[in-house]
């Protein structure tokens, strides 16, 4: 959604790198981590003081940036090819293979199924057609030929 505003584009790449490493703030935090503690360590170890100090902490926040959206990055990724299929990509079939809840009940796609084979008078394992509802016996180019007289 970040990225559906008419906006400059520059305004549009930060606003979802953004959100990016904030959704995935954990992730984001380690590569921050990975990038910034071996030059604060070094910094810190060394005789480096003052200006210079600073100069190498500013100077190493650009690769702790990228680091951040590489990190975070990876997360959504993974996300979309792991977590994302295993939970059928968002989408409820509505069906249990005719097992009931608790309650007895179908989930919806199995009771409308078989409320529609019912009132078709057909088995459950024959699905009702259009040429079934047409009333041939399934023949759609009867139903054509007849249709276009």
């Amino acid at each position: 959604m970040a990225g559906l505003r008419h906006e400059n584009k520059i305004l549009k790449v930060g606003r979802i790198v953004t959100l990016l490493c904030f959704s995935y703030l954990p992730i984001a935090i380690l590569g921050a981590a990975i990038a910034l503690f071996p030059l604060l360590g070094f910094a810190l170890t060394s005789a480096i003081a003052g200006a210079a100090f600073w100069l190498l902490v500013v100077l190493g926040l650009v690769p702790a940036l990228v680091f951040v959206v590489l990190a975070s990055s990876n997360g959504a990724l993974w996300e979309v090819f792991w977590r994302l299929p295993k939970n059928g990509y968002g989408m409820c079939s509505g069906s249990n293979d005719f097992e009931q809840d608790k309650a007895g009940v179908l989930p919806l796609t199995d009771w409308l199924h078989e409320l529609f084979q019912n009132l078709a008078n057909r088995p459950l394992n024959e699905p009702v057609t259009f040429g079934h509802l047409w009333n041939n016996g399934g023949n759609i180019e009867k139903e054509r030929e007849s249709s276009s007289c």
